[in-house]
């Protein structure tokens, strides 16, 4: 009986050392400190905007040279794959662009400062304001359109200009290209320290209305 009531007591005290020793794994473990950090602030995206702006064709610069040729040869309206993507200006875009005209701009820098309207200098003042914060500038567009490369090498250059507007480092903000869209668009996100960065969400071209002939 002596035996029965030890053998009995060593099991209990097996279990509950178990039990204990399980939930200090639990907090230790990666899982355990991101469910403690659940109320830390998520990754979130500043401001949409489309790239080209209003009453400019600056963006004609990216377009392919096999599809420029072709553009060249063809009459309007008779390439599907290459027709170029219609472009409607968002209601936040800034209304700065109002004032520029392409074919008769004030100066060369009034055009040049044009072409980067879309980096915005409160993103980067955003950034400026939460030293531990990263960022990152998503971009789409249509890569069987554009250049997708000098396009990237476009918009880390407004990167470095809002960076150097809001006096915080260039190497804060991640520029990285997220897919097919049918319009060239930027998203810009602020990354929380420890949050994991924005996943790219391009659309797909099969959803794309068919063109009519």
């Amino acid at each position: 009986m002596r035996s029965r009531t030890s053998l009995a007591i060593i099991v209990i005290s097996v279990s509950l050392y178990a039990g204990c020793s399980r939930k200090a794994v639990e907090s230790s473990s990666p899982a355990g400190a991101l469910s403690s950090n659940s109320s830390a602030p998520a990754s979130k995206m500043f401001e949409p905007r489309s790239l080209p702006s209003s009453g400019f064709r600056y963006m004609d610069d990216f377009i392919l040279p096999e599809v420029k040729q072709r553009l060249d040869v063809e009459p309007v309206g008779e390439s599907d794959v290459y027709s170029a993507p219609s472009y409607e200006v968002p209601n936040n875009e800034p209304t700065e662009q109002e004032q520029f005209n392409e074919d008769n701009p004030s100066s060369q820098l009034e055009l040049e400062k044009a072409k980067f309207l879309w980096a915005s200098k409160k993103y980067g003042d955003a950034l400026a304001a939460d030293q531990t914060a990263t960022g990152t500038i998503i971009f789409y567009a249509d890569e069987a359109y554009y250049d997708i490369g000098r396009l990237e090498y476009f918009v880390g250059e407004g990167r470095d200009r809002l960076a150097a507007n809001s006096g915080i480092e260039p190497n804060r903000i991640n520029v990285i290209y997220g897919g097919y869209r049918g319009l060239a668009q930027v998203e810009m996100w602020t990354v929380p320290a420890g949050q994991q960065p924005p996943t790219p969400k391009p659309e797909s071209r099969d959803a794309q209305p068919e063109k009519e002939l």
